[in-house]
């Protein structure tokens, strides 16, 4: 006889829905790809051609592979992002063992504002906001694995990716500086900022 109590428990729902959404999303910015969208892609391309211009390390970076490569950039863009998104659910199904099943647990993960706002709002698909999603779930899971000398380097790194990308991540950097913060504080060591 089949246990649907087992089968229906949070945790595989949780499972189901991160796979089903990462899917969706990279199915919609594959479509952005064919359709060559200018939405999507003219974020990720801005670079340092034309002079210094606060977010365009991501596509100074994306025109160095290009000309070292020759690697189309509308594939450089579409495999970034596409690496993006299964990093941030690689993160999120590690997130899932952390859950309690308690409704305030529940809820916070199934926020509109979470996960699920690229579902809901499809032309959000592959926006530079994940790179911040990104450094923030990178930081959180491998910051306890890093040694103390290289956490400070790898948080110095992580605001000047994420804040010479996009200049509006300037204003989330307090996250990161409090998950080094954490951190920190875990290993019982002195908090280096300078």
């Amino acid at each position: 006889m089949i246990n649907f109590s087992k089968i229906f428990n949070s945790k595989n729902i949780f499972f189901v829905l991160i796979f089903t959404v990462s899917i969706s999303q990279l199915v919609k910015f594959y479509s952005f790809y064919i359709e060559y969208s200018e939405w999507q892609y003219t974020d990720w391309l801005i670079n340092y051609q034309g002079g210094f211009i606060r977010r365009g390390l991501i596509g100074e970076i994306l025109f160095k592979i290009y000309h070292i490569l020759n690697i189309d950039l509308d594939i450089l863009v579409l495999i970034t992002v596409s690496s993006l998104i299964l990093f941030i659910s690689f993160l999120l199904v590690k997130t899932i063992h952390y859950i309690n099943n308690n409704y305030l647990d529940i809820l916070i993960f199934l926020s509109p504002g979470f996960f699920l706002y690229p579902l809901m709002n499809s032309e959000v698909v592959g926006r530079k906001d994940i790179l911040m999603i990104s450094a923030i779930g990178f930081f959180c899971f491998f910051g306890n694995r890093i040694k103390k000398n290289f956490l400070l380097i790898t948080l110095i790194f992580l605001l000047l990716l994420t804040s010479l990308s996009h200049t509006g991540f300037l204003f989330y950097s307090p996250y990161l500086i409090f998950i080094y913060y954490l951190i920190m504080k875990k290993k019982k060591d002195s908090y280096i900022f300078f």
